[in-house]
């Protein structure tokens, strides 16, 4: 029998743009600074204090706190989720090879990091597939749809990253609640 394997994943910020970069450098100066830029991006990662329930913080700037949960089974602790795993990748050149050979990019759930998982595969021109969750409308106040209309809403969200590649197509998941695929086809 075959032992499982957890997927190896980079726990980091990446921004579209500067991904891009850092996974094009070349030169032995720009391999220097993208990697230095990418270290920065795994330390970031690790000061975020993740919970079972998501982050810390809500997207109002509000804590959340133990006694908001309920005694519910659906409803998890507020436990802080182990920041380091074996199966991170810390090395930045195991990091840009990884970037350099993606053939999908995938974002469930991704929070703030939805458009910029668009941006990323449209550059390298890879299929991409993301389920938005949060608007987060007030930190991505300058989101607005093709006619001009700020991004507020969920709906709204799904028809910003549709609008973000003319290839994309939206369906919707055989689940509850955030069930909105937004994906592009090879």
């Amino acid at each position: 029998m075959r032992q499982s394997k957890s997927p190896r994943h980079l726990r980091c910020f990446l921004d579209g743009e500067a991904c891009v970069e850092f996974m094009n450098a070349a030169s032995e100066e720009d391999v220097h600074r993208a990697d230095e830029w990418y270290q920065h991006q795994l330390t970031r990662a690790k000061e975020i204090s993740w919970t079972s329930r998501g982050l810390t913080q809500h997207e109002d700037g509000s804590s959340y706190h133990e006694e908001e949960a309920t005694n519910n089974d659906e409803t998890k602790s507020s436990e802080t989720i182990d920041t380091c795993t074996e199966s991170e990748i810390s090395s930045a050149q195991e990091a840009r090879n990884v970037l350099q050979k993606s053939h999908l990019i995938v974002g469930l759930h991704c929070d703030q990091a939805a458009g910029e998982i668009v941006d990323f595969a449209s550059a390298k021109n890879i299929p991409w597939c993301v389920v938005p969750c949060c608007t987060y409308s007030e930190m991505f106040s300058c989101r607005k749809l093709a006619d001009g209309t700020r991004v507020t809403s969920y709906d709204h969200l799904v028809q910003w990253l549709q609008e973000r590649d003319p290839r994309a197509k939206v369906a919707t998941l055989d689940m509850e609640g955030k069930n909105k695929v937004v994906y592009t086809l090879p």
